[in-house]
């Protein structure tokens, strides 16, 4: 597949409430300033955030302020954070990619993804710890992860999502269903898996680019929750 094409974002997670999926502590009015609150929120607590976007997202109010904004300017804005010139200089490439491939409007497929992942029963979200900042983990709570080890990436942490530019999933699934969609062209074994560093359950599906290829994505990643919840098919 075309990597530009699978380029896109995880830029949502919900303000609304359902069950088993808190509220976001950040705070946030446009899909954009969720993309920013993300990639400050690595390795820095969601007070620190707010505190620093309370005052960024009133300077810089749309996408192309970011991006005409040069790195070494905007790290002076976030200095307060940890990492914070390269989380300046990852903000800035966003917005200038954001604006280039998507015509400065955030894709929404992959945020519908999200929505839609966070609607399953107990799935919460949270930074990945065992990818790049602004990776978004599905995990489940104690109570529910009762899927074997070979179900979690790491803790409960059934499943990740990847910011620009890689725009892919990784997840886990049993071998069954792992081998169906590899078959499929939907994903290809994770490198990591494939050396013999991380467990064989772990794939890479790649990110969908329209509404038919959301639902096959979104089907896998329910594949990969019942795997975690210890109910595969």
């Amino acid at each position: 597949m075309d990597k530009k094409k699978h380029v896109t974002e995880i830029l949502k997670r919900l303000r609304k409430e359902h069950a088993g999926t808190p509220q976001t502590a950040l705070n946030f009015s446009t899909a954009f300033e969720l993309l920013v609150a993300t990639i400050l929120s690595a390795q820095t607590t969601d007070v620190q955030v707010n505190k620093v976007t309370e005052k960024l997202f009133k300077k810089y109010r749309t996408i192309e302020d970011f991006a005409n904004t040069a790195p070494d300017k905007l790290e002076k804005d976030v200095a307060s954070v940890n990492f914070y010139r390269n989380k300046a200089r990852n903000i800035s490439n966003a917005a200038k990619m954001i604006i280039e491939q998507f015509g400065g409007k955030v894709p929404e497929t992959m945020e519908e993804l999200i929505e839609r992942a966070l609607e399953i029963p107990h799935v919460r979200s949270k930074q990945s710890r065992m990818a790049s900042p602004r990776t978004h983990a599905l995990y489940l709570a104690d109570e529910f992860a009762a899927g074997p080890p070979e179900a979690f990436i790491d803790d409960h942490e059934f499943c990740h999502l990847h910011a620009l530019p890689e725009g892919n999933l990784h997840l886990t699934l049993p071998s069954g269903v792992r081998e169906h969609v590899i078959q499929k062209a939907w994903g290809e074994v994770h490198p990591s898996a494939a050396a013999g560093l991380l467990g064989s359950t772990l794939i890479m599906v790649y990110a969908p680019r329209n509404e038919d290829e959301l639902a096959a994505v979104l089907a896998i990643v329910q594949a990969s929750y019942r795997f975690a919840r210890g109910t595969p098919e």
